[in-house]
């Protein structure tokens, strides 16, 4: 009876010794680390005008949607992601002391969703994140999220690196790949090694329920600053779609290949410029839905737009380096038009 007791307590006590030890070798505080940079985590606000064809013909639809971004500046420069603001009429941001101010659209990339945003004022309690080097990130290292899921600001989540994806299309880009909670509202929210460091901005959750399944994708701090810091592209204000083959065909595009717009920020230079939205809303088999009724972008300047690495980088050199008014001539209704602005 007494060898029984004895097996049985020493089974015990083996488990609980294990789960100390494993606790204490795997979890990892990051409150410190949390301290750190919680300041320079803000809340974005957005308001998002969209036009729709409806039974009394074509109608505009005002939105509000949630963000989350990080100050990487003393002077107020924040990054989020592109589609947290790309198409913004106006833009709020939150502080963590409760402070609000606004800011402007400055530079992005929709391709790779990030974008840099400017705020019309600084408050003093701010602070500002430190990149990191997302280059050094391993695989089941330890990271931690900071955003506003469902408007609860300031929220912390905490997971692991599970992967990094690597896409050589019209654009280099990589996004780190990982289980930390992602949810609505946490879209543009910074990403930090335990220490405090930002290694990448929340782009996109796949999900089948909506919600949080575990499959998170961060776009790497190192990308960032390759596309956007380093060489900034201007900010359109468009959403806009390659399209060639059988799609510019079945939308009988006069050129093979194209860029299909699908909505205009109100204020943007792409208004300014006089471009029109889609407006009707299909299904393409194997596609998402894509808005028709809008122009189709044919060339920048001299260049005739292809859809290809080469095409994009010979538009993106015209843009950074034109010297004079911006021209893009688009099809619309059947007609060649070209549109003048100052971009």
């Amino acid at each position: 009876m007494m060898v029984r007791w004895f097996k049985s307590f020493f089974v015990v006590s083996s488990l609980v010794l294990f789960s100390v030890i494993s606790s204490s070798t795997w979890a990892v505080d990051v409150s410190e680390g949390y301290l750190k940079i919680m300041n320079s985590v803000v809340v974005l606000k957005t308001i998002v005008h969209e036009q729709q064809v409806s039974p009394q013909g074509i109608t505009e639809k005002k939105t509000s949607e949630l963000g989350s971004g990080v100050i990487i500046d003393p002077k107020g420069l924040v990054l989020t992601a592109s589609h947290v603001v790309n198409l913004a009429e106006s833009i709020e941001v939150t502080f963590k002391t409760g402070e609000t101010t606004t800011a402007k659209v400055v530079s992005s990339s929709y391709l790779a969703d990030v974008a840099l945003i400017q705020l019309e004022t600084v408050p003093e309690s701010i602070s500002v994140s430190s990149l990191g080097d997302s280059d050094k990130l391993k695989v089941g290292q330890e990271v931690f999220l900071v955003g506003a899921p469902y408007g609860l600001e300031h929220t912390l989540s905490v997971g692991n690196v599970s992967g990094r994806r690597v896409y050589d299309d019209l654009i280099s880009m990589e996004f780190i790949q990982t289980d930390a909670a992602i949810n609505s509202g946490s879209s543009g929210g910074p990403m930090y090694t335990t220490e405090g460091e930002l290694v990448g901005i929340v782009s996109h959750i796949r999900s089948r329920s909506g919600g949080n399944e575990g499959l998170g994708f961060v776009a790497s701090i190192n990308m960032i600053e390759d596309l956007l810091l380093n060489r900034p592209p201007s900010w359109i204000g468009a959403d806009i779609i390659p399209i060639k083959g059988e799609l510019a065909r079945a939308l009988n595009v006069p050129h093979s290949q194209g860029l299909l717009v699908q909505r205009v920020a109100k204020g943007s230079p792409a208004e300014r410029l006089g471009l029109k939205p889609g407006i009707l809303p299909v299904q393409i088999p194997g596609a998402a839905d894509i808005m028709i009724g809008g122009d189709v972008i044919i060339q920048v300047g001299p260049h005739p737009i292809f859809v290809s690495k080469d095409g994009f980088l010979n538009v993106r050199d015209y843009l950074s380096s034109r010297d004079g008014p911006l021209q893009l001539t688009v099809w619309r209704g059947g007609e060649w038009v070209i549109l003048y602005g100052e971009n």
